[in-house]
């Protein structure tokens, strides 16, 4: 929904060494804000791109996680 952050998250496998337990790790390697209802999100592209603005649709694996940032 409009004013949500989205990730792209990708999720490692870590094994602890002195446990052998293994345990999911996730990390955000891209983020986007949705600034619409339209589910429009920015986003940087890099230097030469910059920000640009697409559309969030369903099924896009783009895009895995979603959340609002509470300060």
């Amino acid at each position: 929904k409009k004013g949500d952050f989205v990730f792209k998250v990708t999720t490692t496998l870590v094994k602890d060494d002195k446990t052998g337990t293994v345990k999911e790790v996730k990390k955000a390697t891209h983020i986007g804000y949705v600034v619409d209802n339209d589910k429009s999100i920015i986003e940087a592209y890099g230097r030469d791109k910059g920000v640009v603005k697409n559309k969030l649709y369903k099924g896009s694996s783009q895009f895995t996680e979603a959340g609002v940032l509470n300060v």
